[in-house]
């Protein structure tokens, strides 16, 4: 029984000293909106190749920021595959207030429309930030590209 307690009690001291344990107690954190404050943003065009592919949706990514709120990792939470590959290199060029938490939360909502007055040649995209974290990038779908409407 000693040596059972003994090892438990090393256990415990191990995951409570393990630097691991805190990031992951980190990530698990609630970010509220109040907590994000974008100094600088980035705008993006609609992903052609996801446009192609009829790829639409929405891609939730959490942001590591340093010190100064530069952002140090992006993780998608959640999203199409592809989309997400879009967001992250989109989210590591944003810049934050830096915040107690060292992280942010962004929402990407991309969204695709067929109107072929809207898809003309001088419409390639359609970018919205809407504080503090919500993102609209509206393209023409896979329709509009090849001309059937």
């Amino acid at each position: 029984m000693k040596m059972r307690t003994a090892s438990l009690g090393l256990l415990l001291v191990w995951l409570l000293a393990n630097p691991v344990s805190r990031v992951r107690a980190q990530q698990d954190e609630t970010i509220y909106d109040a907590d994000v404050k974008v100094v600088k943003y980035e705008v993006m065009k609609y992903p052609g190749p996801a446009g192609l592919q009829g790829r639409r949706g929405v891609v939730v990514v959490r942001v590591k920021l340093d010190r100064e709120g530069k952002v140090v990792d992006a993780t998608a939470i959640s999203g199409d595959g592809v989309l997400n590959v879009y967001s992250l290199e989109n989210a590591k060029k944003w810049r934050f207030e830096p915040n107690s938490h060292n992280a942010a939360i962004l929402v990407y909502n991309f969204r695709l429309i067929d109107l072929p007055a809207s898809c003309g040649a001088d419409y390639v995209t359609h970018f919205v930030f809407y504080p503090p974290n919500f993102v609209s990038v509206t393209g023409c779908g896979f329709s509009a590209y090849v001309g059937e409407h």
